[in-house]
């Protein structure tokens, strides 16, 4: 039932991309991380950034992960990419929240998290390397309580 709601999940959030890519309702930022992201290998660059190594105005080489989707759908594979990091965040939640409650509760704890509006956002915004915050925070935080056996 997890994997089910993973897959809706992130399947509403890239249609709202593909609609949004669509309508040309992205911003700036998938530009310049288009751009970065197809010059892995020679450059790393963007002009908005004076065509200078992104890693020397950011230190996000993490971007480097989405560069498949780029490859395969085009800059709106980086907001695929963005949509499913967003719906992934489930899976943590799932953890955190099956430590605590029976799976029935623990099931309506994720599918109130995979209603959460700024989830949504986190998910059909415009690319930018915040979008692997939430799914690796949850999931260190969930590591975390592991190793001190909170969980």
């Amino acid at each position: 039932m997890l994997w089910a709601l993973f897959l809706a999940l992130a399947a509403a959030l890239c249609a709202i991309v593909r609609w949004r890519y669509a309508i040309y309702r992205n911003d700036v930022d998938l530009g310049i991380f288009t751009q970065i992201i197809a010059g892995i290998g020679h450059g790393f660059s963007s002009t908005a950034e004076g065509g200078a190594n992104h890693l020397l105005v950011h230190w996000s080489p993490i971007v480097v992960a989405s560069w498949p989707f780029l490859r395969a759908f085009g800059p709106v594979g980086l907001e695929y990419f963005q949509a499913i990091l967003a719906a992934l965040v489930l899976f943590p939640i799932w953890g955190l929240a099956r430590a605590r409650f029976k799976p029935l509760a623990a099931l309506i704890v994720v599918a109130v998290a995979a209603l959460y509006p700024i989830l949504w956002a986190n998910g059909v915004g415009d690319f930018h390397e915040m979008a692997f915050v939430p799914v690796f925070r949850s999931e260190e935080h969930t590591s975390e309580l592991q190793s001190h056996h909170d969980l």
